[in-house]
């Protein structure tokens, strides 16, 4: 299963001696939360235009086989 949004931003890393510095990786995070966000709603409205253009497709596929 992909990850969330929110699984990202309620991610926590151990912290060790001499690690990360904490406010760079969540600095970085928020920004990977915001472009993993909109892909997930440009997937989103993508597969509806899909599912829209199927519809048409098919109807017009009905009537040609009338």
């Amino acid at each position: 299963m992909p990850l969330t949004p929110k699984q990202i931003l309620d991610k926590e890393f151990t912290k060790k001696f001499k690690g990360y510095n904490t406010e760079e990786v969540d600095v970085f995070l928020d920004e990977v939360i915001k472009d993993y966000d909109a892909l997930i709603k440009e997937k989103e409205a993508l597969q509806a235009e899909k599912d829209e253009i199927e519809q048409k497709y098919n109807a017009i596929s009905e009537r040609i086989e009338k």
